[in-house]
């Protein structure tokens, strides 16, 4: 996609999420001289060296969802290009200090965000269907929550949340 940022994702009325604003996408096999992204949602090596995988799109959804589970923008107030990319080079670090005390007690969930967002790529889950299916990946992660039965109440919330928009 090569511009994964909360504008660019929409939840559908079903509760599913879609990556939108396609126009931006970039074909790996024709580079374009230049890439074009939010530097807030880039990860390293594209803010780094212009250089974009299917791994930097991993980088930035896994921003997207730290944002999510933090409640607030993860680089806000940052505008130097230096502090923002050694920001996300240390944000594994200080994860803990970031999210709530019950997201940082999930060790799956921190090893979710640790390795989306993971400042060298080859740390970072390759594809996303890995991140889905690894055995400490989204799916494992979705599975403790029908395990414990909070998988129904987020669908409910979603589908509340839903309605009060309309």
């Amino acid at each position: 996609h090569g511009d994964i940022k909360p504008s660019n994702i929409m939840v559908k009325r079903t509760g599913n999420a879609k990556i939108i604003d396609i126009g931006t996408a970039i074909d790996l096999n024709n580079m374009p001289d230049r890439i074009t992204c939010t530097p807030t949602y880039d990860a390293p090596e594209t803010n780094d060296r212009d250089e974009l995988t299917p791994r930097s799109d991993l980088a930035s959804l896994g921003y997207v969802l730290i944002e999510i589970l933090a409640g607030r923008p993860l680089f806000s107030g940052i505008r130097k290009y230096g502090e923002q990319l050694e920001a996300k080079r240390t944000l594994s670090k200080r994860l803990p200090s970031i999210l709530p005390k019950e997201v940082a007690n999930s060790d799956l969930l921190m090893t979710i965000c640790r390795r989306l967002t993971a400042a060298d790529p080859a740390r970072r889950y390759a594809t996303a269907e890995e991140a889905d299916t690894d055995g400490e990946g989204l799916v494992e992660f979705q599975r403790t929550l029908v395990k414990g039965d909070l998988a129904i109440e987020a669908e409910h919330d979603i589908r509340v949340w839903l309605e009060e928009l309309d």
